[in-house]
């Protein structure tokens, strides 16, 4: 993340991008404004993603407006943009939390590197720096929606070809939560992988983990009688019993 990095940062990168071609470099798709000088990754690298931010539409602006920017946008004026950029020296405060994109990102990667080949890009993402993808077992993706009253589960295994595995898991009458659709996932994962296989499950709601883990070794006096979606979390428990069993 080069506009992250400080100028020590920044050196000890273009010595690496000098000598290596196994690194990625998420920058800004261009430089800060007053900032000619061409970066070391534009010698030695080509870019093969941008992501581009959209500003919001005022109530006066026409239609065929240009809608997209290459300067820094307000954070009350993105339209559609997702926290993904970790904020300047994050690592000296400790400080994971991730910032609004307002300005148009673009990734690079060294010009002989083959991504696909070599699987770079995976291996720098947070399960890539984790050892999720070199797991010796299933990896399976878990996930879960809620909207407009309907909730849908799916989970997909890492590697595999398909659309992997969905389920409907509730109806709108009985009303909607965030967690159920999550837990859902986790349970057709577990269906999934073979009791023979370790598994690796992929979760992006640390809620529903906590949920889970709250019914682990609770004892004999515990009950999923009064518990929200007690039906999923029983067949969860289930599974789980199974695999420490098995």
């Amino acid at each position: 993340m080069w506009e992250s990095l400080g100028e020590k940062g920044r050196e000890e990168c273009e010595q690496a991008i000098r000598t290596r071609k196994d690194w990625v470099v998420w920058s800004r798709a261009r430089p800060a404004k007053g900032d000619c000088k061409l970066r070391g990754f534009e010698h030695e690298g080509k870019a093969i993603f941008c992501g581009k931010v959209k500003r919001k539409r005022n109530e006066h602006e026409a239609l065929g407006a240009e809608d997209e920017t290459e300067s820094e946008v307000p954070d009350d004026e993105v339209e559609g943009c997702g926290r993904a950029s970790r904020q300047k020296e994050w690592w000296k405060r400790g400080d994971v939390e991730a910032k609004l994109n307002n300005v148009n990102m673009t990734a690079w990667v060294h010009k002989e590197c083959d991504i696909i080949r070599e699987g770079i890009l995976d291996m720098g993402t947070e399960i890539g720096q984790l050892g999720g993808y070199g797991f010796q077992g299933v990896a399976l993706g878990v996930d879960g929606s809620c909207k407009d009253g309907k909730m849908g589960s799916g989970c997909c295994e890492f590697r595999e070809e398909g659309e992997g595995r969905r389920a409907r898991v509730g109806r709108e009458e009985e009303g909607v939560s965030s967690n159920r659709p999550e837990l859902g996932g986790v349970v057709l994962a577990l269906q999934s992988a073979a009791l023979s296989q370790d598994a690796l499950l992929l979760c992006d709601n640390e809620a529903v983990l906590r949920v889970i883990k709250k019914w682990v070794r609770q004892g004999g006096n515990a009950t999923l009688a009064t518990a929200p979606d007690a039906d999923i979390l029983r067949e969860t428990v289930c599974l789980l019993t199974q695999r420490v069993r098995a």
